[in-house]
């Protein structure tokens, strides 16, 4: 029976089965390539402008890396790197999953917020802000990444108490002005005004004294850094 079977396979059946067999295989590969190649990420740069991408579902070919996630966009969103911060090699870097990206990619934003906030302008520190803001983001930076972001931290928030203690003054000063130009007004406000000034007077001018000895930094203003534009059909961050 089987015998019989067999020779009733003709010639153009046996080819459309080994045509099969070769499709799925072929088909299998490719989706193999594409999976691989889906979790594939890339750090090119173009001139001091760092970009990441990821590979697209297909055998071969990237885009750039979009999270949906509006958080986890802004961990890669694209940035300038500061003079004599090397960045990618000039032909990108490609990394074989998420981890070794944001290991490299946070030595980058590191490296960056470090030169920046080793120079005392007020703009250069806040775009180190921005930097360390971003590198926070990101989920898998190594244990010394995690120690090299906490320390820069510390030395930011001493910057960051230098401009509070700056706008505390100014607010201060200007309180004590329109408390001294309020007792020229209404009597009653006027009376209110003058103890006022002599209770908080040499709180003031203590303070004062205590703040013009030291060296405070530059004050630095926050950077506002808003998210690469998400589109919707953008691929999420897996």
């Amino acid at each position: 029976m089987t015998e019989e079977s067999g020779k009733g396979i003709g010639p153009a059946f046996r080819r459309f089965l080994t045509a099969v067999v070769i499709l799925a295989l072929a088909a299998a590969v490719v989706w193999l390539a594409s999976e691989r190649n889906s979790h594939h990420y890339f750090l090119q740069a173009d001139g001091r402008r760092v970009t990441v991408g990821r590979g697209w579902f297909a055998p071969a070919g990237h885009g750039p890396f979009r999270p949906r996630d509006p958080a986890l966009a802004r961990a890669y969103q694209p940035f300038t790197l500061p003079e004599g911060v090397a960045g990618p090699a000039a032909d990108g870097e490609e990394f074989d999953d998420r981890g070794e990206l944001d290991r490299r990619l946070g030595a980058l934003l590191l490296d960056s917020a470090k030169a920046r906030l080793a120079r005392g302008d007020p703009q250069r520190l806040a775009r180190g802000i921005a930097y360390l803001d971003q590198a926070a983001r990101l989920e898998q930076l190594s244990s010394d990444e995690r120690g090299r972001l906490s320390s820069l931290r510390s030395e930011v928030a001493y910057f960051e108490a230098a401009g509070r203690i700056e706008a505390g003054l100014a607010a201060l000063q200007e309180a004590r002005r329109l408390l001294e130009q309020a007792t020229a007004g209404d009597p009653a406000h006027a009376r209110a005004a003058a103890e006022l000034l002599d209770r908080l007077g040499p709180a003031f001018d203590g303070l004062l004294r205590a703040t013009r000895g030291a060296d405070l930094p530059p004050a630095a203003a926050p950077a506002a850094v808003s998210p690469s534009p998400v589109p919707p059909e953008a691929r999420d961050g897996g």
